[in-house]
């Protein structure tokens, strides 16, 4: 059994990872399908500062504050703030590691990706040791093509282990491909809306369209 409160009495751990910079209607909506899917609480982990691209905007308190209120009244949806109150960056790898030891072996994991994730899977941090923790569930992203992954290695990992039948699926290391493509809308076009003054309730909950005018966000 999970010792992780979080974890207790699942039969399987789902996690959105990202930024949340800030977090979405499409995040939201993707995560209403995973949950059709997997018919278990999905766990929202809010990253801290990433070393593969530019740092948030926002701060970690506000990141975290509009994820909570984003969720709010949402009892299927949980958030796992290991990583975004961590003192350092950590590697997926870390976190997933620390997750796994905390289920046990027996408990499948699935960590949601983007198709134009996958395509870097390889750069990330002890890549190459990640199936051995954890399935990846891998969403459509416009102008990314499983067809286009660079490496070699990836490549040979990728053909050999996806599925689009969850049943097919083992305890880890597949690629379980969804058919499911979200609202078209990223966490930069809302923030460029908002520096430019424009509307950003069709694409944000209003909990979160007042929080980022109360607080001032991404106005500079």
């Amino acid at each position: 059994m999970a010792k992780h409160s979080l974890y207790n009495n699942l039969d399987k751990v789902v996690i959105i990872g990202g930024t949340f910079d800030p977090i979405h209607i499409g995040h939201l909506e993707m995560a209403n399908h995973l949950l059709s899917i997997f018919n278990t609480k999905i766990t929202f982990m809010p990253t801290s500062i990433p070393n593969y691209k530019e740092p948030p905007k926002a701060n970690n308190t506000d990141r975290l504050n509009m994820l909570k209120l984003a969720l709010d009244g949402q009892p299927d949806f949980q958030i796992d703030t290991r990583e975004i109150e961590a003192p350092n960056y950590c590697p997926t790898y870390q976190t997933l590691s620390e997750i796994r030891s905390e289920i046990g072996y027996d408990i499948p994991l699935y960590f949601l990706i983007g198709g134009d994730s996958l395509q870097s899977l390889d750069t990330w941090d002890y890549w190459d040791k990640l199936p051995d923790i954890t399935h990846f569930v891998v969403a459509n992203r416009s102008g990314y093509s499983t067809n286009d992954i660079k490496s070699p290695e990836l490549k040979l990992l990728f053909k050999n282990r996806q599925s689009s039948d969850l049943k097919e699926l083992q305890n880890s290391g597949g690629f379980y491909m969804l058919n499911f493509t979200p609202t078209n809308i990223s966490s930069t076009t809302i923030r460029n809306k908002v520096k430019n003054h424009e509307d950003i309730n069709p694409y944000v909950t209003q909990s979160v369209a007042r929080y980022i005018e109360k607080h001032h966000l991404y106005l500079s």
